[in-house]
């Protein structure tokens, strides 16, 4: 049951990173690969190869690092809401500037990296 449930996991992040606009499908495959599922048999990582077929390396790479940048802003906006001390901003303040220094991602991407950086840091 639990190898069914990997293999059907994967292979909904494989057809949600198709059908996204490229910097969401990069957010995607790496949200993916970071996974651990300590308890299933280990699947194959998802590859960009595997998405977009044929792609430019050095776009690819640039949105890694956005999204690097992305999941990092995610992390503050946790701390936040959660009433960290390092928190220098309010929850709306620190959602806000996530936002407004992440463009170009889609709701589902932002939604996405606030879920897994306040499991993070709860």
């Amino acid at each position: 049951m639990g190898a069914q449930r990997n293999i059907d996991e994967r292979a909904r992040y494989v057809e949600d990173a198709k059908t996204s606009a490229f910097l969401d499908a990069v957010y995607v495959i790496l949200a993916y690969n970071a996974e651990k599922h300590p308890y299933a048999p280990k699947l194959p990582p998802i590859t960009p190869t595997e998405i977009f077929g044929d792609f430019d390396q050095a776009e690819y790479e640039n949105c890694c690092k956005r999204c690097a940048a992305l999941i990092r802003g995610a992390g503050d906006v946790a701390m936040a809401d959660y009433g960290y001390a390092e928190a220098t901003q309010s929850y709306e303040e620190a959602f806000k500037h996530f936002k407004a220094s992440n463009p170009g991602f889609s709701d589902q991407s932002y939604g996405a990296a606030l879920w897994k950086a306040k499991i993070d840091f709860r």
